[in-house]
């Protein structure tokens, strides 16, 4: 990858025209971040706070996106050819320790 920001708080960051393809962004907090023009091609945002963030004309094609806040995510004039958002499969093995607890039927 292009870098790890893994869990980084990264809140109103300013990595306009960034190059971080591969870039890895697992539960980041990306609040109001500008990544306007950014090259994040195959970047990795699970579980990362989007929230307010700026993607407006970034390239985030074939990124994973599961499970990401995107609240008032700005994704005008960006590439999201390819770009995966949640994960069902993987979205029910990350549930299956809280549906056991609560009861769920196994």
């Amino acid at each position: 990858p292009n870098g790890s920001f893994a869990a980084a708080k990264l809140a109103q960051a300013d990595l306009h025209g960034a190059e971080l393809p591969h870039a890895v962004f697992t539960k980041a907090q990306l609040v109001a971040a500008s990544l306007r023009n950014a090259a994040l091609s195959y970047a990795i945002f699970m579980h990362a706070d989007l929230t307010d963030a700026d993607f407006g004309g970034a390239t985030v094609t074939q990124a994973k996106l599961h499970r990401a806040i995107e609240d008032g995510t700005n994704w005008r004039g960006a590439n999201r050819s390819d770009a995966r958002g949640d994960d069902e499969g993987l979205k029910r093995a990350e549930d299956w320790p809280t549906a056991r607890k609560a009861g769920a039927p196994a």
